[in-house]
């Protein structure tokens, strides 16, 4: 939990910091505890050594600014994205090193690859209706889910994908209009981490 817990306060004031120029106002102060909290919570219901767990908290805790920089300017920032992936992946790779996970770190691997190669295509053909942003977003997470299986790289993203899914019919997003996917993106991450 305290491995959570630091790397997730850490993380939820770099995420923060990565997305200074949207987060000015000081409304948004409470997002870095609260990717502290986020992060510990998820160090604590993940399975696996506290590499695992920092992979884990890393991610949980840039989410909540994350989730807010897409809703309010509809980006998501790289220098944020970028580095927790590369994180994440040192700490799966630490963590395949010293608990003998090398399959896992394979698999891992290769879901990223590919969730991130099918949302690129998505975006490429979309003419930009889905960002670069949301690719890179939805790598990381398929990182981190492919670290616990397959399954959990599918459900994320289904379920992910069935929230925007529903929220855009309910709110009458029409087509041409910008949408913020990156929060259901990680609602889904969540919803698997939590409860899959």
């Amino acid at each position: 939990m305290l491995v959570g817990v630091l790397v997730g306060a850490i993380s939820g004031v770099s995420g923060v910091a990565g997305c200074r120029p949207v987060l000015v106002d000081r409304a948004w102060w409470w997002l870095a505890p609260a990717g502290a909290v986020l992060g510990g919570l998820t160090a604590l219901v993940v399975d696996g050594g506290w590499w695992v767990a920092a992979a884990f908290a890393v991610v949980a805790g840039t989410a909540p600014a994350l989730a807010v920089v897409d809703v309010l300017v509809h980006r998501l920032p790289f220098p944020v994205t970028i580095p927790v992936g590369l994180v994440s992946l040192g700490c799966f790779s630490a963590a395949a090193v010293t608990e003998g996970g090398g399959g896992r770190l394979v698999r891992a691997v290769v879901a990223a690859v590919v969730v991130g190669a099918v949302f690129l295509v998505i975006s490429l053909a979309s003419r930009g209706g889905l960002g670069l942003g949301d690719v890179v977003l939805a790598a990381v997470l398929a990182l981190s889910l492919g670290w616990v299986s397959w399954r959990a790289v599918w459900g994320g993203m289904l379920a992910g994908l069935v929230a925007a899914a529903i929220v855009t019919a309910i709110a009458g997003y029409q087509r041409y209009e910008r949408f913020p996917l990156g929060p259901f993106l990680i609602f889904g991450w969540l919803t698997i981490v939590y409860f899959g």
